[in-house]
């Protein structure tokens, strides 16, 4: 696929019909990989942590937080207003409590930073705040947030790597693994690999304002943590998400980016900030796709280079999940 090959879709998913980002469609496996290379021309020489990848099994999915889907917290977003803002913090807080509770119950250490906060029960005293949930997440929780994220409990964060071979393999193994389910099977040709560029994000961030910007790059020790530190794992937050809440059902965190840009490319306010364009493109999010067929020999490929379920998630049952999983593989043709 050449560079002139790249599509620039016109859409944005749920909101404008211009111009967003671009896709990158590869048609073979190592096609695919490399254009996840941060080397690769397209990225304009991205050094180590300045792009981050999500993989998704179909690349029409939006990167929409858990907690923001329809399906988590029916309760709380059934309700409009300060009042949806508030069932839905209070729905999160609760979801990561339990958590905690009951890996402090089962003796687990946790080391993380806010984990002693977060085992309160009362978060109006714990914040000291009865109007509390209008800065949930509160930083001061953001690493608890970011362990009981990591193990699969709800929240807003949304997890990134810094390794596109991570983020390939979670994109391919999800679609996978759906194949023979009627009613989760892919319903889109295509997985994809969501590409951010972080050097954006600092820029942004760095310029002294009164209000902080929409998209944070949150980072938490990953010594403490065998998944976090073997995925190379990292997260994004919208912490403008509350202000929003009121007026919007989901929130779609490539929206966001693609406005925040928009913003900041519009007359001449980065240069009157001293900002130089350093990211890969005026908008700084790209999608890389890959057919869905292809799925199969990614996954194989990916096995060559050491990217598996074992390698990822590193625990003895893990490794007996990703033999067994070995073994399926290397069945199907």
């Amino acid at each position: 696929m050449s560079q002139e090959e790249v599509e620039e879709p016109s859409y944005i998913s749920g909101s404008s019909s211009d111009p967003a980002w671009r896709v990158y469609r590869a048609e073979s496996v190592s096609e695919f990989l490399d254009l996840l290379l941060a080397s690769a021309e397209q990225w304009l020489e991205a050094g180590r942590g300045d792009i981050v990848y999500r993989g998704q099994a179909e690349s029409s999915w939006g990167l929409v937080p858990r907690a923001f889907r329809e399906s988590e917290f029916d309760e709380g977003n059934g309700n409009m207003g300060q009042r949806r803002v508030g069932r839905q913090a209070s729905a999160e807080f609760k979801a990561v409590h339990e958590f905690l509770i009951e890996a402090d119950a089962a003796g687990l250490g946790i080391l993380e930073r806010g984990v002693s906060r977060l085992i309160q029960e009362d978060p109006a005293i714990l914040f000291g705040s009865r109007d509390w949930q209008k800065g949930w997440p509160q930083e001061e929780v953001w690493e608890a947030i970011a362990l009981a994220q990591h193990h699969g409990v709800v929240t807003r964060f949304l997890d990134f790597t810094e390794n596109g071979l991570v983020a390939a393999f979670w994109a391919a193994f999800d679609a996978w693994k759906r194949r023979d389910d009627e009613l989760e099977a892919p319903q889109d040709p295509q997985i994809a690999v969501w590409v951010v560029d972080l050097r954006f994000i600092r820029a942004i961030n760095a310029v002294s304002k009164q209000f902080p910007e929409r998209i944070a790059v949150i980072r938490v020790p990953r010594g403490n943590n065998a998944y976090l530190h073997a995925q190379e794992g990292l997260f994004l937050i919208d912490r403008g998400a509350n202000d929003v809440l009121t007026f919007e059902k989901e929130l779609s965190m490539e929206n966001v980016i693609v406005k925040r840009a928009r913003y900041w490319h519009s007359g001449d306010l980065l240069e009157q900030e001293g900002i130089t364009r350093s990211w890969f493109g005026e908008v700084p999010i790209a999608q890389v796709c890959l057919p869905v067929e292809c799925v199969l020999d990614l996954l194989k490929e990916l096995r060559t280079r050491g990217i598996t379920v074992g390698r990822l998630m590193p625990s003895l049952d893990r490794v007996v999940e990703a033999l067994k999983i070995d073994r399926e593989i290397a069945k199907a043709e």
